[in-house]
């Protein structure tokens, strides 16, 4: 199966999902609701001196904060570092009443969270043109297990689906 790709002007994220960087500090950011993949021009900034260990304590206030939202509105999607600023990018999603608005933040090395402008000049995007529809919905595959109500140790295995003959 071929996927064609069109380059489009002038659009601007529907969705955050997936991010990747290029070893060049170009971020690419999946948009499953359009069907497409921008590729957004970073700063290319500096190495580190030196690279120190840090949490995301309280990254989700951090971040609402930084958005003007409330914590509770935020869906976490992806995240991506920086290869050369070794600075993280997380993918969101606000709630905005029946709807999930894109967003894309930035983390200093020192904590600081800084909105990314997903409606920048330097952007290049593909539209891929053989997508599911909008509305179309996949099962999971796997089964769920009420932890609570397990009798004995739950264990977890892998099941290879080949030699499973009672699925299709």
């Amino acid at each position: 199966m071929e996927v064609i790709m069109k380059t489009l002007e002038q659009i601007t994220p529907q969705a955050a999902g997936a991010l990747a960087f290029s070893p060049d500090g170009v971020l690419f950011l999946g948009d499953n609701k359009l069907g497409a993949v921008f590729a957004f021009e970073t700063e290319r900034g500096q190495a580190p001196a030196s690279l120190d260990p840090f949490i995301f304590e309280s990254i989700d206030e951090k971040i609402a904060g930084a958005l003007g939202v409330t914590a509770k509105s935020l869906v976490m999607n992806g995240m991506a570092v920086h290869p050369v600023t070794r600075e993280p990018y997380l993918s969101v999603g606000v709630r905005n009443g029946d709807r999930l608005e894109p967003a894309v933040v930035s983390v200093s090395l020192a904590g600081e969270v800084h909105p990314f402008d997903l409606s920048s000049s330097k952007v290049t995007v593909h539209r891929l043109s053989d997508v599911p529809d909008e509305g179309k919905t996949f099962k999971s595959r796997a089964g769920s297990v009420d932890m609570k109500s397990a009798p004995g140790p739950v264990r977890a295995s892998r099941t290879d689906r080949r030699s499973d003959r009672s699925r299709p």
